[in-house]
């Protein structure tokens, strides 16, 4: 696991409905150091909003990049909706350790949701399957369930 973890991130709504970011996430390990690069582009049409996201890291420590793509079908407002997300590449869609800079290839769906219970507290949930190749023989294949409780101050 990183010693320390920095990134950051700009966003820019742009005319037409669209969206952009760009920015970079830097994980500090023990023996080495990873920094990440991503951009964005989002479009809102009615309720729905789309957005593909790329995660690139450069070669001098393993090339390697992701396309994510998200769909949300808003209800309402920006505080209830569903969301599909698809994920491609070689490294998942974020990195937890060093090894998984190196994945060879990695592929998640995910289905989740959130909901505002009171105007400060939301709940939020993600079910979800990985398959992400470590070797050319060796696979993880994981199922996620995720429930969560948000508090805004």
């Amino acid at each position: 696991f990183p010693k320390y973890r920095l990134g950051g991130e700009v966003f820019q709504s742009l005319p037409g409905a669209f969206e952009a970011s760009a920015g970079f996430r830097s994980m500090f390990f023990e023996n080495s150091d990873v920094t990440v690069y991503t951009a964005s582009v989002g479009k809102y049409y009615g309720s729905y909003w789309l957005n593909l996201r790329t995660f690139v890291t450069p070669k001098d420590v393993s090339f390697s990049r992701t396309i994510i793509l998200t769909s949300r079908r808003y209800f309402g407002d920006a505080d209830n909706y569903l969301s599909i997300t698809v994920s491609l590449g070689e490294s998942p869609d974020y990195i937890i350790t060093f090894s998984e800079v190196n994945y060879l290839s990695a592929r998640k769906f995910t289905f989740g949701g959130q909901w505002r219970i009171t105007p400060l507290t939301f709940a939020d949930w993600n079910l979800g399957f990985a398959n992400e190749e470590l070797t050319s023989e060796q696979y993880l294949k994981a199922c996620t369930v995720e429930v969560g409780l948000i508090r805004r101050f």
